[in-house]
């Protein structure tokens, strides 16, 4: 008998039981949490760090992070569902489970469109636990003469995370002068794509690799999307309407799985609606969707990394302790992954299929955040760094002087040889 896909809510974590820890689609390994994909919650269950090299220290951090957990970004995420559930229910088709939803739904739907793009409690916590953690793990980085400066994008989630984060840093070091910013200004550092940067970017994007479109490849990999729509509807194309059924399903996966971001009491219990191989699935789908999008991101967001080696080259020639703070978003921070060759993402899929071995979303959860820490040998000019992803310590694209310790200028001379910096 096919068993279900269960969401069990603890705390701020989703568990599903032990026979369902794990599975397995085209080669990579879901686990529960990965199944959630660009809704995933932060993991703070972190591997210790390596230590410090002999005779070097810590002397400043170049930071970019996702914003936290928030509410969906986009109303029709909340609004297709509504829509269909009340059109099923005005003609009478509906299904018993259908009419189960739809009585759920209906309790919290007006909280949930009130509240398009917020940051939840959730992901204000996960920023104030990332910055003690920065703090705790690099304190020598944050003396009294140290310089911190934070900018997020234009987006209310982004600053209310950087206000977060700030202010958790503020409490592990009282006397820190921080200075938090946002505006157009500081678009190219947290958010170049947006249509009021005043530096837009002038390289022409890159053409796709291949040519499958999002449907065709959702029809291969998921198949027909009135097996999901049929356990709420006894008519499909009557509660649907003119809605585009692949991609209506697509955002219902997207509803269910941001309901770990919200609180407890806001969340709508869709045990049953997609089953534990379904949402191996269209984790894969959601994750070839983003792909196709962020795909074009790659020469606009070239301009956030020139902003880290600007500003790491300035504080390496003042000898300066502090952090550079910047925050923003997942069509961000996942371009930058390839752009800087963190994890293999440097490399190019060259089919359809293979997109998940080389583009993969559920590393980018809620709160992802990208640390650089720049280390400076005592009594000399020799700079080393490492670069943290989600507090995990990274391989990068150039050979390392003693893993996970770069060269700054080994790694600068990769950026030039890819035009990152030209």
């Amino acid at each position: 008998m096919k068993k279900r896909f269960i969401f069990v809510i603890v705390d701020v974590l989703i568990f599903i039981p032990a026979i369902f820890a794990q599975v397995k689609k085209d080669g990579i390994d879901l686990s529960q949490q990965d199944m959630l994909g660009l809704d995933k919650v932060y993991d703070f269950d972190l591997p210790q760090l390596t230590k410090t090299p002999n005779g070097y220290e810590p002397i400043f951090i170049e930071h970019y992070g996702r914003h936290g957990s928030r509410y969906a970004y986009d109303l029709s995420y909340y609004s297709y569902l509504k829509l269909a559930l009340d059109t099923a229910g005005a003609h009478d088709v509906l299904t018993p489970f259908g009419q189960d939803i739809a009585a759920r739904y209906a309790v919290h739907y007006p909280v949930y469109i009130l509240r398009i793009g917020d940051l939840t409690p959730l992901g204000i916590e996960q920023n104030k636990r990332i910055a003690a953690m920065m703090y705790d793990n690099f304190s020598k980085v944050f003396t009294k003469n140290a310089k911190v400066c934070a900018v997020s994008s234009n987006s209310s989630r982004s600053m209310m995370s950087m206000t977060a984060f700030c202010i958790s840093l503020q409490s592990k070091a009282p006397y820190l002068d921080i200075v938090a910013r946002n505006g157009n200004e500081f678009l190219p550092a947290t958010c170049p794509r947006d249509i009021h940067n005043p530096w837009p970017c002038t390289r022409v994007p890159r053409e796709y690799p291949f040519e499958e479109s999002l449907n065709d490849f959702q029809d291969r990999k998921f198949g027909d999307p009135d097996v999901i729509l049929s356990r709420l509807f006894t008519d499909v194309d009557l509660a649907c309407g003119g809605m585009e059924k692949r991609d209506f399903v697509r955002r219902l996966y997207s509803l269910v799985a941001g309901m770990a971001s919200l609180p407890e009491n806001e969340r709508t219990d869709f045990t049953g609606l997609f089953m534990e191989d379904e949402c191996a699935k269209m984790v894969v789908v959601l994750n070839y969707m983003r792909f196709l999008k962020h795909y074009k991101y790659f020469e606009l967001n070239q301009q956030v990394a020139r902003d880290i080696v600007r500003d790491a080259d300035a504080r390496i020639a003042a000898k300066e302790r502090g952090a550079m703070l910047r925050f923003g978003h997942d069509h961000v921070v996942m371009p930058l992954c390839e752009i800087m060759g963190i994890e293999g993402a440097e490399s190019v899929p060259q089919s359809a299929d293979e997109v998940v071995n080389h583009f993969q979303i559920w590393h980018s959860p809620m709160a992802t955040n990208l640390q650089l820490i720049f280390y400076l040998k005592k009594g000399s000019d020799d700079v080393l760094f490492k670069l943290l992803r989600n507090g995990r310590e990274a391989h990068l694209a150039i050979p390392a002087v003693n893993w996970p310790y770069y060269s700054w200028d080994e790694y600068k001379r990769w950026l030039l040889s890819k035009n990152i910096l030209l």
